[in-house]
């Protein structure tokens, strides 16, 4: 058996790219054979913690509040 990219790779890489956002693309031909029409697909997972504190301008929140009010 060969070795396989993700046995070269270092768990810190693989980490790595599993936080990166998951890309797709569809190719397809239309029914008149005319036009070739292009989908991607960008899948990008945070929690709901990330977006809170983006939301907030990175102050913390407790139980919903804002600590400076």
């Amino acid at each position: 058996m060969g070795v396989g990219i993700l046995d070269e790779l270092t768990q810190k890489k693989i980490e790595q790219l599993n936080k990166q956002p998951i890309i797709e693309t569809n190719v397809n031909k239309s029914a008149d054979g005319r036009w070739i029409t292009t989908k991607t697909t960008i899948t990008d997972i945070k929690s709901v913690k990330y977006f809170e504190k983006v939301l907030n301008g990175g102050k913390e929140q407790e139980g919903g509040k804002n600590k400076n009010n």
